[in-house]
């Protein structure tokens, strides 16, 4: 978790002061949680001999990562995802037993799990 929440803070405060690409080690743990900002387009990588990544990160969508309290664990059934995703354009990265998702994916598997990133589109 410590290493899903450092990879969010680096993107979060790279995305801040507008730098399009930041270098980093990429540690076991995070890697669930970068194949999901693959997929949703926010990151981009290239990797390089010593182990380390170069991401490159989407500047023309204004999202926020936002980090789920570790205290107050938000759990949320595939029937709350539902009604909330009708309401409004919602993404959430939630684990569950078949590992990190999208809410997205959440829907089409018909299952949930414990919230631990929002992402917020602004303005």
């Amino acid at each position: 978790m410590k290493e899903m929440l450092r990879l969010i803070n680096l993107i979060n405060m790279n995305r801040m002061y507008n730098k399009a690409y930041f270098e980093t080690k990429l540690f076991k743990n995070a890697k669930p949680l970068f194949k999901i900002l693959i997929k949703l387009k926010i990151v981009n990588f290239i990797k390089k001999k010593d182990n380390s990544f170069i991401f490159f990160l989407n500047l023309d969508t204004q999202l926020k990562l936002v980090p789920m309290i570790k205290k107050s664990k938000k759990y949320i059934t595939y029937f709350n995802i539902l009604k909330v995703c009708k309401k409004r354009k919602w993404v959430a990265i939630i684990s569950t037993s078949n590992g990190l998702l999208t809410t997205k994916d959440c829907v089409q598997k018909k299952i949930g799990g414990l919230i631990l990133f929002n992402i917020l589109v602004c303005g």
